[in-house]
């Protein structure tokens, strides 16, 4: 399975598990932060096909009687419950020129990158501080702005470094932007 730069980096921080700073804990969401990084280069478009079984993946040993659920974990190349899971999440069944398959909208990846980011933020630790977004901002290839807006809309305090980095804390109480009419006249 392929490792995300921003993964890699986070895991090789994480102290030994028998450290009481709760590596377990951050050990596991690494791995599921990198499982929706997976998820998320798979399902860049609006509509994505479902899988099928074809001569070639036959020839290659492939089982025939694959479900699609099977088929499509293999895929993207994630566990089939991961994957079944994230389809109900982050996808809709859908058709497009006879074909079935899976529509993304818009609110669909949004909800998906939100929960990478906060994931993400999770994975670093009780203290809630990423000191730098922007090797994670690659790998979700969206910009560090639009990253930093969907974190002030989760709560958290985003921070542009001198050395031009931007980090990300989560504190309490939580500071949402203002939203609706009221935000837009001032």
């Amino acid at each position: 399975n392929k490792w995300f730069p921003s993964t890699q980096t986070l895991l090789s921080t994480i102290k030994s598990p028998t450290h009481r700073g709760g590596a377990k804990y951050q050990i596991k969401t690494v791995v599921l932060v990198n499982q929706l990084l997976l998820f998320h280069t798979k399902f860049t478009k609006t509509f994505v096909p479902e899988a099928t079984v074809n001569d070639a993946y036959i020839e290659r040993g492939g089982d025939a009687t694959a479900s699609p659920a099977t088929l499509m974990a293999k895929y993207i190349g994630l566990p089939v419950d991961v994957c079944t899971t994230f389809l109900a999440l982050y996808t809709t069944p859908s058709h497009d020129r006879g074909k079935a398959g899976y529509a993304v909208t818009k609110q669909l990846k949004d909800k998906r990158v939100l929960h990478i980011l906060v994931m993400y933020l999770l994975a670093h630790g009780r203290g809630m501080k990423v000191a730098s977004i922007e090797t994670l901002c690659d790998d979700l290839r969206i910009g560090v702005k639009e990253a930093g807006s969907l974190y002030r809309m989760a709560g958290c305090k985003v921070k542009k470094g001198k050395g031009g980095s931007t980090s990300v804390s989560l504190s309490v109480p939580l500071v949402f932007p203002p939203t609706g009419k009221r935000a837009a006249r001032k």
